[in-house]
């Protein structure tokens, strides 16, 4: 059985991480008194404009001042936004947070310490994954499953879907010395990771795509991090149309989808397209929710993909002995 396995913020939640509607109410880390200033008036902007809208969350108020920033009309910089997004997310949580340098924590060369997320990948691996998406910035799902294949816990290794080879990552020499400031790790796993709204630890330099182990764009130059807000699926830029594309064609060819901790919210066009044309009415298939609000899931699934056998289990970590059930029968 072949399965693709959709993640989104409620999956990093059970490893410390904000979920959207916390982006601008969590610890923040500011690495400079300029970056604090900034951050303050995204918060102030993100306060006024919810009184003013309180039926709407923080990722539309991200959505909105994305659309404001292609005039002169927006009340701040959408480069501000990013900085507050990516700080907030990237600022180093739990067992992350005694790095020797907070900007960076959370290598992906080191394995996530979230048991949760540690039993998630365990069960799954029982299965062939087909790819793995997700619309998080963060890269938990790559410290799960490894840069590289991995024999001793059985980790298959992730590489990034959509996106050209070789992937060689920047980093900082670990221990650090004067001869040997700087390395380079390839993601030379088998699993496609397609991340559909960029992540935290890309960055455009020179106008090309560089990736990092660690998340440090979130923090430099006022975050100059890759990653764009959810948007209707026309404006979808041209770097990310192939990852796009080939995670539709993953969820296609599967025939169990895995969706953890999403959602799909109504605003959130691009995706419920994507669910809707990689639904094959020829081909059923079973999709397992596993959320604390599944059947909200499942009732908005349904009108998208209405032809398959959907499965409503609990969230992270109620639902792991329930998923490992379904995966071995």
């Amino acid at each position: 059985m072949e399965a693709t396995i959709f993640l989104g913020a409620g999956f990093s939640r059970i490893a410390g991480l904000p979920l959207t509607s916390e982006l601008f109410k969590s610890d923040i880390y500011a690495p400079s008194p300029s970056a604090l200033s900034r951050i303050e008036k995204v918060l102030g902007t993100w306060e006024k404009w919810h009184k003013e809208n309180p039926e709407e969350n923080a990722e539309q108020f991200i959505g909105h001042i994305f659309d404001l920033s292609k005039s002169s009309s927006s009340p701040i910089p959408w480069k501000w936004v990013v900085e507050v997004i990516a700080a907030s997310i990237a600022t180093p949580r739990g067992p992350d947070a005694g790095s020797y340098n907070r900007r960076y924590a959370g290598r992906i060369t080191s394995p996530i310490k979230c048991r949760e997320h540690q039993l998630f990948w365990k069960i799954v691996n029982k299965v062939h994954i087909r790819g793995v998406i997700s619309t998080n910035y963060d890269i938990v799902i790559e410290r799960g499953l490894r840069h590289r294949e991995m024999m001793r816990n059985r980790m298959p290794g992730i590489f990034y879907g959509g996106l050209d080879k070789p992937q060689l990552l920047k980093g900082t020499a670990l221990p650090f010395s004067i001869q040997e400031q700087n390395r380079l790790v390839e993601l030379t796993g088998k699993v496609p990771l397609f991340k559909l709204h960029g992540s935290l630890n890309w960055s455009f330099e020179s106008g090309n795509l560089i990736m990092y182990q660690d998340m440090r764009p979130a923090f430099r130059r006022g975050s100059d991090a890759a990653i764009i807000p959810p948007l209707p699926e026309k404006s979808i830029p041209l770097w990310l149309k192939r990852t796009w594309a080939e995670a539709q064609d993953a969820l296609f060819s599967s025939d169990m989808w895995i969706i953890c901790g999403y959602s799909l919210p109504l605003y959130d066009t691009a995706v419920r397209n994507l669910f809707e044309q990689a639904s094959n009415k020829n081909h059923p298939k079973k999709i397992l929710i596993m959320d604390p609000n599944s059947k909200n899931v499942e009732n908005r699934l349904i009108d998208i993909c209405p032809l398959n056998e959907i499965i409503c289990l609990p969230g992270l970590p109620d639902g792991i002995d329930h998923l490992n059930k379904i995966i071995i029968k």
